[in-house]
């Protein structure tokens, strides 16, 4: 699969736009979720027997609230990750990894196996 440069140059700005829409979404959801969660949290928090039993939860295991506020930031980080991890975009027809923009730009090659990929 060989393209030209212009060809290359239109699908590398596709992809941008559409893992940037991606990025987006986690963000919008994980925003909303947030903020759905609180609202609820204030909503529940606001009966005073439901408030007596998360205050004394949260005296009795003090030392936990770290470690959940860690597990928290973590499910909120971890679908960035798998963004990142997963570029997308074009593959090589050859050895079947993403290719780098600048590299092929500069060497018309995949910067992995050394495929021709822009004519």
């Amino acid at each position: 699969m060989s393209v030209t440069k212009d060809e290359f140059i239109q699908l590398q700005k596709s992809v941008a736009r559409r893992e940037t829409r991606r990025l987006w979404v986690v963000f919008v959801v994980s925003v909303g979720t947030i903020a759905v969660v609180a609202g609820f949290g204030k909503a529940i928090l606001n009966n005073p027997a439901v408030e007596d039993f998360f205050l004394s939860l949260v005296t009795r295991h003090r030392h936990w609230i770290p470690a959940g506020f860690g597990l928290l930031a973590l499910a909120m980080f971890l679908p960035f990750v798998a963004i990142a991890r997963n570029p997308g975009g074009m593959k090589c027809p050859k050895c079947d990894k993403s290719i780098s923009s600048r590299i092929t730009m500069l060497t018309s090659n995949c910067g992995h196996c050394g495929e021709r990929i822009i004519a």
